[in-house]
């Protein structure tokens, strides 16, 4: 039988690998390993004082409002009336709450919501990002990534409120205990009743496999948005506003959500905001590519992760083996070790280019990202890139090599790693590209 500790864990979507612990100091620090049972105990019994993350699936949701006084400047009685009155709004565009916690004395409301289905997180929070739109001091916390302190911090006298905003007494000596029966009390919400969306989010209630792909390739495509700066300082938005929708498009991704990524990257790089980039610009941006995409039958996540049989190339070994003689005879007599290497690095040099051919849209998209100029070269010119750190895996004599293919014309270079423009040698994506002649 789950203690109440596991169950509250359970019915807030805790996820145990990522929380933070306020020391004495009152500095917030981030925890190590998992977080236990017993810690939660502790928290509800006064002794420390934990925040929490949620899971890529869960069954709830929190909205943070606060008045964000730094100074404690503010009244009790005048931040009481502020949090009415953004209680009010959330009421108005989501509705009642199951329950309301103040945070600590002279904190702010967290506004738990408990949901009948669980959803992907993800998805969740786009949705309520449209209905909150233009509401100021609410936020969506905790997150997958962003913590939010536990409820009852009785530590700092948080407690539970009722619909007046007033405090409710605990009942009994154990916190946790008394919490778990509130809970379970609470008000259920229909998913379609809280997000006003009962035809479109059906279809957004996935399984746990497919939400924790969609939180990965978030991940995925938050890197991704740390490499664009080379191509949005240069002006080039629309470049890097339709490289950021079609990852997104590609890992199932609304476009609302793909909205914020261009919003976080012109955010990254302080991108000023004109009239074309303005979020009602943006957004119709980002559909116009979705519908393109759609048109063009680009792959979804979910049908590239359907195994496809690899067909097997009935040309591989002929060809390896006409270029491996063509080369010998060229040198004559070698030792039989350099032979073996010159074989093996043919052979490597005729996968890597079959791979590099074989790479849908999606794929050389996804590196260009990180390899400046990877789609252009490789899809446009049908260049082969052949970056030194995979040379090297290949053969320690990876430089006479392709001195010796350069010779016979089997390899020619069409773009050095040197970049003219910014004058630097081994720039990260600088390197060189060849025509291969097998």
């Amino acid at each position: 039988m789950p203690t109440p500790t596991q169950e509250i864990i359970e019915h807030l979507s805790v996820y145990r690998k990522r929380y933070i612990k306020q020391n004495r100091h009152g500095q917030w620090r981030t925890g190590k390993g998992a977080l236990k049972n017993k810690d939660v105990y502790r928290h509800f019994q006064g002794q420390i004082t934990l925040g929490f993350s949620l899971h890529y699936f869960v069954n709830c949701f929190f909205l943070d409002l606060d008045c964000h006084d730094k100074e404690r400047t503010i009244s009790e009685e005048v931040r009481i009336v502020r949090l009415a009155a953004l209680y009010t709004k959330v009421r108005e565009r989501i509705g009642e709450p199951s329950l309301i916690f103040r945070s600590r004395e002279n904190g702010g409301l967290h506004l738990y919501f408990k949901l009948k289905k669980k959803i992907s997180f993800l998805v969740l929070k786009a949705t309520l990002e449209e209905l909150l739109d233009g509401t100021e001091n609410i936020e969506i916390l905790p997150t997958i990534q962003s913590c939010l302190r536990f409820p009852m911090n009785t530590q700092h006298n948080g407690h539970l409120l009722n619909a007046d905003l007033k405090p409710i007494d605990v009942i009994g000596d154990r916190v946790d205990i008394w919490l778990v029966e509130k809970i379970k009390e609470a008000h259920t919400h229909n998913i379609s009743d809280v997000l006003k969306y009962p035809d479109s989010i059906t279809k957004y209630i996935t399984t746990p496999r497919q939400a924790l792909s969609q939180a990965r390739n978030l991940g995925k495509i938050r890197r991704y948005e740390k490499h664009l700066t080379g191509i949005i300082k240069q002006g080039q938005t629309n470049k890097g506003i339709e490289r950021i929708a079609f990852n997104a498009y590609a890992n199932g991704f609304t476009e609302t959500m793909c909205l914020d990524s261009v919003i976080r990257a012109f955010r990254q790089h302080n991108i000023t905001r004109h009239a074309d980039t303005t979020n009602k610009s943006l957004l119709s941006r980002i559909n116009a590519h979705y519908r393109r995409f759609q048109r063009q039958g680009s792959g979804i996540m979910s049908k590239r992760l359907e195994k496809r049989p690899q067909r097997p190339d009935m040309l591989q070994l002929p060809i390896i083996e006409d270029t491996y003689k063509r080369i010998m005879a060229k040198l004559g007599k070698i030792h039989h070790h350099k032979a073996a290497s010159l074989h093996r690095f043919v052979t490597q040099l005729y996968r890597w280019c079959k791979y590099i051919k074989d790479l849908n849209d999606y794929d050389r998209l996804t590196l260009d990202g990180i390899y400046k100029g990877f789609y252009y070269w490789t899809k446009v010119k049908g260049c082969i890139p052949l970056p030194k750190v995979l040379l090297q895996k290949w053969c320690h004599r990876y430089y006479d090599f392709i001195l010796l293919l350069r010779v016979m014309k089997i390899l020619i270079p069409k773009r050095s790693y040197y970049n003219p423009i910014d004058k630097k040698y081994g720039e990260k994506g600088h390197c060189r590209y060849y025509e291969v002649n097998f």
